[in-house]
């Protein structure tokens, strides 16, 4: 029986933004998402069409995109984080693709690390990245731990994924996360998702009354974003909103006012009113 094991991202993530309602499971791995073009930004883009044609790995774009979602992952989730170990390490990581699913690529590391899910015993990590035409996405979609490399190499056979390459990797310290700077097109995207929220809190029989929205800065290939709620009484409430609105059909949870201050100290974020009449 494989054994890659599967939590839920929500148990684990704490602070405001990772602990929303934006994981759930699905066998034995993290995540529950499949891509689909999104009305929240322009579908029509054609770095959102994955070449089916191309098995090619361009290997900046990759080790960008795979340092930015370990970065990440550490920032936001601190101790509780599943990379916390990647931290001040060179790697090898290899490249694996399945020419039958384009939409995503995984990618190993061929070195045991660190894992809270295993007591902080030492396991080998793998995980699934959203693929484009055009680049890769920043967090891991499907993550993997392996007790051997035998256990890692059957797993990878039936799963129908191919070797392509090797890449030497180093992760600093981890550091306030990037985000691009906002554009036109970053502030329509913003106010879909005010509005769509507005809608959201309407439906869920929220008060009437002003609510402060805080939405975490996000990158060009981010599928959901995150999103946390506030009235006037300082009640707090923690949510996504998925790129694809048929996806968006999680209730709001309750979330720890305490959350609040991890959005103001630990990320960039924009921050709207919306009134609930």
């Amino acid at each position: 029986m494989k054994n890659r094991f599967m939590i839920l991202l929500v148990l684990l993530f704490i602070f405001v933004f990772t602990s929303a309602s934006c994981y759930s499971k699905k066998n034995n791995t993290i995540g529950d998402l499949e891509y689909t073009d999104s009305s929240l930004i322009d579908s029509t883009k054609e770095n959102n069409i994955l070449s089916k044609s191309s098995n090619t790995v361009n290997e900046l774009l990759l080790i960008e995109s795979i340092k930015n979602g370990v970065n990440d992952e550490i920032w936001y989730n601190s101790n509780n984080s599943l990379f916390q170990d990647f931290q001040q390490k060179d790697l090898i990581a290899e490249i694996y693709i399945n020419p039958k699913v384009q939409s995503h690529i995984m990618v190993f590391f061929d070195r045991r690390i660190k894992s809270i899910m295993y007591n902080n015993n030492e396991v080998y990590h793998a995980f699934l990245l959203p693929r484009y035409k055009n680049g890769y996405g920043d967090e891991p979609d499907f993550i993997y731990w392996y007790k051997s490399l035998e256990e890692k190499k059957k797993d990878f056979l039936d799963m129908g994924y191919i070797f392509v390459k090797k890449i030497k990797i180093h992760f600093g310290k981890v550091t306030k996360p990037n985000y691009p700077t906002l554009t036109d097109e970053r502030s329509k995207t913003i106010q879909k998702i005010t509005s769509y929220l507005e809608d959201i809190l309407q439906s869920e029989a929220f008060i009437k009354g002003n609510y402060k929205i805080i939405i975490r800065n996000f990158r060009e290939y981010d599928r959901k974003i995150f999103v946390y709620i506030e009235d006037k009484y300082g009640n707090g409430w923690t949510t996504c909103i998925y790129m694809d609105p048929s996806l968006t059909n999680e209730k709001i949870r309750t979330a720890n006012f305490n959350d609040n201050e991890v959005v103001k100290s630990k990320t960039e974020s924009y921050t709207r009113e919306i009134t609930i009449k």
